[in-house]
């Protein structure tokens, strides 16, 4: 069992199996890691979810004319983020 940074268990994103070894850097510097069960390698994700209720409310602020750039800079949400989300709800870019 291999813990991240942050002391939670990491486990494989293929098999999802925790028998995993260390195996270096990427070039990014984030820790790669080789799973003994499958064989393949990999980062730790650590990708930010946001609810549905983020989302909506995010958006909402986007409608009574926030600017995508501005709510990007208060929440630490990206502006491509932001307009993907956009885009999947009304199904446009602009």
């Amino acid at each position: 069992m291999v813990r991240d940074q942050e002391g939670r268990e990491v486990c494989c994103q293929y098999c999802k199996n925790k028998d995993l070894e260390k195996d270096g850097k990427s070039k990014q510097g984030k820790q790669k890691y080789q799973c003994r069960s499958c064989k393949k390698y990999g980062t730790v994700d650590n990708t930010r979810f946001y609810s549905e209720a983020d989302q909506k409310k995010l958006l909402g602020l986007n409608n009574e004319r926030m600017s995508l750039r501005a709510i990007s800079r208060q929440f630490g949400v990206s502006r491509q983020t932001l307009a993907k989300w956009r885009k999947k709800k009304t199904g446009t870019a602009s």
